[in-house]
């Protein structure tokens, strides 16, 4: 056992009895002050929540009903560990937003290696990806599934970084709308054309993909126009294929399905095409906390684990707070997210959006395609990116400054 010091004095002390409480007491052989010893247990309290929060354990399974866990793990519902960027610049950056709750999406922003920073919202807008993007330096390169109101934001916040659209998000998007196994044979194509978007390794390989697209979507335009009259309106008779050839069309004219690929950003090194880093490492521990804690009520989580979400949502503490009072004045026993919903709206105002619509008219013709090209930023950036050329040497043309190639 480590010696006991007096602490008026710093003279060693010695074993006095017991205070009423049980408590060893100290008395100093100095100055013959006495005191007791109090240890620490905080870290190992800390260790049994959050073993408890990361497993699959219950509460109800555990002795008397977890009540001693309650109290013993009280204090850190009330721990906020808010995000802190180091200031650390990366060359490539994942950004992604999970929803928690009908109301409430957590956006993560990580490198390869960890998550840099996260911020809570009501939704996916463009407000809400700046706060998260303004305090973290500019990468190269983000990616992104294209959540709504990010293109602003980007535009706003990182206007130099390039954006990599996930091509696992575009094709999942295509096969929402034309199911796995389409019955049209114009859905059988480009349902085999946007599974082949994944498989794209090199300039030459892409160029290709695009000419097919293109050519599908000449070969059956006609085929799209078709109307069909129901309760007395002209409505279009595949709608969904003209939903999937919209959200194929509005990423290829934007240029941001093959930044992966651009030779002067390949130079350090590979890029990613897809968000699965993000997705598979983050976004899936948060969905299996929330799983395996599922029912979590007022009772149970009385100082609110989630009452952690209001308080990242801005500093709102308080509204968390009322809302939890006024669930234990009426005696209500509510919902974890019930109490997530009730604390944020109780909340200063963050802002609303909904969840925008892939769209567009699809590309006429090659120019736009192959010469035409926007990047993620709204600028040119030529023929290069699926166009690629043995002369790559010569400059190309550009709305973009750093986008000239000598």
């Amino acid at each position: 056992m480590k010696a006991v010091y007096c602490p008026y004095c710093g003279g060693r002390t010695k074993r006095n009895g017991r205070t009423s409480s049980g408590s060893q007491r100290w008395r100093c052989t100095a100055c013959g002050a006495s005191t007791t010893v109090r240890y620490d247990d905080t870290a190992a309290r800390l260790e049994e929540f959050l073993g408890w929060l990361l497993s699959k354990d219950s509460q109800a399974a555990m002795p008397g009903g977890g009540r001693s866990f309650r109290r013993r793990t009280a204090e850190f519902w009330e721990v906020w560990p808010m995000p802190v960027p180091d200031g650390e610049l990366h060359r490539v950056l994942h950004v992604d937003g999970i929803w928690v709750a009908r109301d409430l999406v957590v956006l993560i922003c990580c490198s390869g290696e960890r998550v840099v920073s996260w911020y809570m919202a009501r939704s996916e807008n463009s407000r809400a990806w700046s706060s998260l993007m303004a305090p973290i330096p500019a990468p190269e390169v983000v990616v992104t599934d294209g959540g709504s109101g990010f293109a602003k934001a980007v535009r706003e916040t990182w206007p130099r970084t390039r954006v990599q659209r996930c091509t696992f998000h575009a094709f999942s998007q295509v096969k929402r709308y034309t199911t796995t196994r389409p019955k049209l044979q114009a859905g059988r194509e480009l349902y085999l054309i946007a599974r082949d978007l994944m498989g794209i390794e090199t300039l030459h390989q892409a160029e290709l993909w695009v000419e097919r697209y293109l050519d599908w979507c000449g070969f059956w335009a006609d085929f799209l126009e078709d109307r069909t009259v129901v309760d007395g309106r002209r409505v279009y008779t595949h709608e969904r294929l003209r939903r999937a050839r919209s959200s194929l069309s509005s990423l290829v004219s934007a240029g941001t399905l093959f930044t992966y690929l651009d030779p002067a950003l390949a130079k350090a090194g590979p890029l990613p095409s897809t968000n699965n880093m993000i997705e598979g490492g983050v976004n899936s521990q948060l969905r299996a906390v929330l799983r395996n804690h599922r029912g979590l009520d007022v009772g149970q989580a009385r100082e609110g684990g989630v009452l952690v979400v209001p308080r990242a949502l801005g500093g709102r503490e308080d509204g968390a707070r009322e809302a939890r009072h006024d669930a234990d004045r009426r005696g209500h026993r509510l919902p974890v997210q019930r109490l997530l919903r009730l604390a944020v709206t109780r909340g200063r105002r963050a802002g609303v959006g909904r969840q925008g619509r892939v769209g567009g008219p699809p590309p006429q013709g090659p120019v736009p395609v192959l010469a035409g090209l926007m990047d993620g930023n709204g600028c040119s950036i030529g023929t290069h990116i699926l166009s690629y050329k043995p002369h790559w040497g010569q400059t190309y043309m550009s709305d973009c400054a750093h986008w000239g190639q000598t």
